[in-house]
């Protein structure tokens, strides 16, 4: 059941990132690629992130590591 749930999201925010990706390309902010690809890329570094995979050795928190570069960002 929890794997379920996690697969629906994991597909979830795959299918966001694309959307965004598509967005991106369509209004010229990001260059035409595969946007499936990137949305899986994407979707593998939050996993990873969220499971502790990236964190290793960084003293962040999945907390941390998803508001840190918030942080940094003027205005």
């Amino acid at each position: 059941m929890r794997r379920t749930r996690i697969r629906r999201r994991r597909a979830a925010a795959a299918h966001r990132v694309h959307e965004l990706i598509e967005d991106g390309v369509r209004s010229g902010v990001f260059r035409a690629l595969n946007e499936h690809f990137a949305a899986q890329v994407m979707a593998v570094t939050i996993d990873a992130g969220q499971s502790g995979i990236f964190l290793e050795g960084t003293g962040l928190t999945a907390g941390d590591a998803f508001s840190e570069p918030r942080s940094g960002q003027s205005g």
